[in-house]
């Protein structure tokens, strides 16, 4: 199924706003924020964004489980869904609009997609019951993870290759750039989540200061991380890194929120959780190497 619907998005500008930090050397960015919805949903999540300005989210309409994907882009939604399946949920988008995701094969089976805006075609890593490809950079290059082992995976169009957290009790790739750095998490032991940065073979912890977990989902050129944290006694909230330097937003109004992913331009794209436990989808003004200053 695909089809378009212009001018549908619900926009709202709002502004981050600071969080009450135990950290105060962790800067807060003062970003504008658009929220985007797609018409008649009750929840939106927006997961990707290419260097043209495209957009790759999913939504359903009932609080169900059978979520549609969709891009946007130029003020217009095109809606597509794996034929027959269960549900199709949308997660990384290149600058050839490719899109990666996953689907509901049955009740426990959830393969992988590349999509083309013309065919599918699916990706399972040997032996998984579900696989999670996250994201694509412009070279085909996959990365993302596969149950019930939960490791994480690059994978070229033809082969695999694990990326495993040393000492991690399992591994989730969220993010890939044209330069191969992938980003992600990992849980190890004592039931915390840390991010990674895992470049040039080597892996390096990204770790928000005094955060009880650390998702980390997208990464640009730039080598700018953005992702989500949880704070003590705190919901969550994203976060932006660069060079071990940590920054960090709220936006009004949430009750938590997630930045997912960032373009070469700065522009991120993430979703945030309404008082009434409605999701919505938001892009925001570009952040550059400047704010980090």
């Amino acid at each position: 199924m695909r089809f378009a619907h212009k001018f549908g998005f619900t926009l709202v500008l709002l502004f981050c706003v600071p969080l009450i930090l135990a950290q105060s050397n962790v800067k807060v960015a003062h970003l504008t924020v658009t929220r985007i919805d797609v018409p008649g949903s009750s929840d939106t999540n927006l997961s990707g964004i290419n260097n043209n300005g495209v957009i790759v989210g999913s939504f359903d309409f009932i609080r169900g489980p059978d979520w549609h994907s969709f891009t946007w882009s130029n003020d217009a939604f095109n809606y597509f869904d794996v034929p027959n399946a269960l549900f199709t949920i949308a997660r990384g988008i290149n600058d050839t609009d490719q899109i990666v995701g996953y689907y509901g094969l049955n009740n426990s089976e959830s393969p992988g997609f590349i999509y083309d805006g013309q065919a599918f075609i699916t990706v399972q890593y040997p032996g998984a019951t579900s696989t999670t490809p996250d994201a694509i950079n412009n070279v085909g290059l996959v990365v993302g993870y596969w149950f019930p082992v939960v490791e994480g995976f690059r994978f070229n169009g033809s082969q695999f290759r694990l990326i495993v957290v040393p000492g991690s009790l399992l591994t989730m790739p969220r993010g890939v750039n044209n330069l191969q750095d992938v980003v992600g998490t990992a849980e190890v032991p004592g039931n915390t989540y840390e991010g990674f940065l895992y470049s040039g073979g080597k892996f390096k912890i990204l770790n928000f200061p005094g955060a009880t977990s650390t998702v980390p989902s997208g990464i640009n050129d730039s080598r700018i991380v953005v992702g989500a944290y949880i704070p003590n006694n705190a919901p969550q909230a994203c976060f932006f890194w660069k060079n071990g330097k940590f920054m960090t937003c709220k936006v009004p109004g949430a009750n938590m929120s997630s930045c997912s992913g960032i373009s070469n331009a700065g522009v991120i794209v993430g979703s945030y959780e309404d008082s009434y436990y409605f999701w919505h989808g938001f892009t925001t003004s570009p952040i550059t190497d400047a704010d980090f200053q």
